[in-house]
């Protein structure tokens, strides 16, 4: 019973991200948020992180794609060990809570990693959430 109440909550969550939503600026100025388009004449914009055919997350460059696994080589006991399954999946623009800017682009990496104990771990996902502008690594997130 209670892994169907998980299940659902999963699948009810997944839902709400998916749904887009649209930040809409009327020519007075003031700011409504809403699933449906603006009303003609108010800017409109598409807000990030939601499920929109306007905010396709974009594949991270080959600068970034360096920049994640510098972060993972300073976080990891043994680098050079680690082993890549597959390619990395872009997540994308996702927010982040507990860094200062609001949201970034998010890549997931299947990592197989040594421990303290010099055994691997098994196949573990790690994010890494770029930075919008591209200056950087904003964070870097082992997964369970």
């Amino acid at each position: 019973m209670r892994t169907l109440f998980i299940v659902g909550t999963l699948f009810a969550a997944t839902g709400a991200l998916a749904q887009p939503v649209n930040r809409c600026v009327a020519a007075d100025g003031q700011v409504t948020y809403q699933p449906t388009p603006c009303a003609a004449g108010a800017q409109s914009a598409a807000v990030a992180g939601t499920n929109t055919s306007t905010t396709r997350a974009r594949a991270p460059t080959e600068r970034e794609q360096s920049q994640c696994l510098a972060a993972m080589r300073a976080q990891m006991k043994d680098f050079e060990s680690a082993r890549f399954e597959g390619e990395p999946r872009v997540l994308g623009e996702l927010p982040i809570g507990d860094v200062k800017r609001t949201s970034g682009l998010a890549v997931s990496y299947a990592v197989n990693a040594k421990n303290g104990y010099g055994g691997y771990t098994g196949i573990k996902p790690m994010v890494c959430y770029l930075a919008l502008d591209g200056s950087g690594v904003l964070r870097l997130r082992e997964m369970d």
